[in-house]
């Protein structure tokens, strides 16, 4: 893409016959299709930075009741959030982004003029 990024892609078997290792008397089957795209960001005080996307698309092949998606919705997506705390570095670059402006102060501070209800 020019943009240093990379995509990901994943689908469901396209097999015909399923074996679930047992006889299934009302089971339908499911299509998920997923695209994973990892774009690198520019660093935030010298700690490094990627954005991630995940776009799903999934087809149950039937009518799921709603406290089952209840109930299992929350376990897919967990994995989401498992890596967004994984890769978390907010303490990391809060403490970056800081010291960047303590040294700004620091360099720039003599150079600034108050004026005299400033001051008192």
């Amino acid at each position: 893409n020019g943009d240093t990024s990379v995509a990901v892609s994943s689908t469901d078997s396209i097999s015909k016959r399923v074996d679930y290792g047992f006889k299934a008397k009302s089971a339908v089957k499911a299509h998920t299709r997923a695209m994973w795209r990892f774009k690198n960001l520019p660093d935030r005080g010298g700690i490094k930075q990627c954005q991630v996307v995940l776009c799903q698309y999934v087809d149950l092949g039937g009518v799921i009741p709603g406290s089952i998606m209840s109930r299992k919705a929350p376990e897919v997506l967990s994995v989401v959030a498992f890596a967004i705390d994984l890769f978390r570095q907010d303490e990391e670059i809060d403490a970056a982004n800081r010291s960047l402006l303590a040294n700004f102060i620091e360099e720039k501070g003599a150079e600034q003029v108050y004026s005299r209800s400033e001051i008192d």
